[in-house]
């Protein structure tokens, strides 16, 4: 196999112009894994540990961009996260051991594109847009046009992933998740909220799911519902049901539809409560 360690982004892009099924090597956390479990075989990896520059956080205007190889844990500690985008910093803080936190990127938990990815809902609440480039151009897409199935996305294989951009957002933010345990579990269901809650109000309000459609995906008719509504014990009941008809769950080895979709209302009601607090 070769191996491909490039200075500088020009090289990097270079290299994905002419090298054929080459996999792009971050964090490493899950792809190391398919290759020793030889899920894949890729001829090339292009290893993008020396592009530093792909890792950073910082505010332009009313815009919060992070590099795509910025590390779980840095998210969980920066200021501007914490203030906002609370939302990201609460999912990064669920994803995994300590270990997988300081080794895992963004970027690769995106372009991974897992059903199951706990970034994902977050950032999709954040109406995140993403920077893609390839040699001598580049495009901007939005997260959520970006997926499109169970570990596929719509990067080309030229195509680098750079950045991440949303808007800054001081609204209340939540993400919950059931695993098969407490802590470093693979979600078997997911949820992420974020609303400006004001007057027990529950306004611009959106959500995300994960874990339960082949891609992360937002849940508009919950969205439609609890706008602008007062929050009361009641409409947590009724979106509790809502909720579950957002849901595309399937059984599979970690969980069973039905599981899943009842974990929804759960998950729902857990956050919503947490604002009448």
């Amino acid at each position: 196999m070769k191996y491909f360690i490039p200075k500088n982004i020009q090289e990097a892009l270079e290299i994905l112009s002419f090298e054929k099924n080459i996999k792009i090597l971050a964090g490493g956390t899950d792809l190391i894994v398919d290759l020793k479990e030889n899920k894949i075989k890729p001829h090339a990896l292009l290893d993008l540990s020396g592009l530093n520059f792909l890792n950073y956080i910082k505010l332009e205007k009313n815009l919060i961009k992070i590099g795509a190889l910025t590390l779980h844990a840095q998210i969980i500690q920066n200021s501007l996260i914490n203030q906002y985008a609370g939302v990201l910093k609460s999912a990064c803080e669920q994803i995994g051991s300590p270990q997988i936190k300081n080794k895992g990127t963004i970027g690769g938990n995106i372009v991974q594109g897992s059903p199951a990815g706990d970034t994902l809902p977050a950032l999709l609440v954040l109406e995140s847009k993403l920077k893609l480039l390839k040699k001598g151009n580049f495009r901007i897409i939005n997260l959520e046009d970006f997926l499109i199935a169970p570990n596929k996305s719509m990067i080309s294989s030229n195509e680098i992933l750079s950045e991440i951009i949303f808007k800054k957002n001081s609204s209340l933010g939540f993400f919950a998740k059931i695993g098969q345990r407490n802590s470093l579990a693979v979600s078997k269901v997911s949820l992420a909220l974020q609303t400006n809650f004001k007057n027990k109000k529950l306004n611009n309000l959106k959500a995300a799911l994960g874990a339960v459609a082949p891609k992360a995906i937002r849940a508009y008719k919950l969205e439609e519902f609890l706008n602008s509504k007062k929050l009361s014990l009641n409409l947590i009941k009724e979106a509790s049901l809502i909720i579950e008809k957002e849901s595309l769950a399937i059984s599979d080895l970690r969980s069973n539809a039905k599981y899943r979709t009842k974990m929804l209302g759960v998950l729902l009601r857990r956050c919503l409560i947490k604002c009448l607090k």
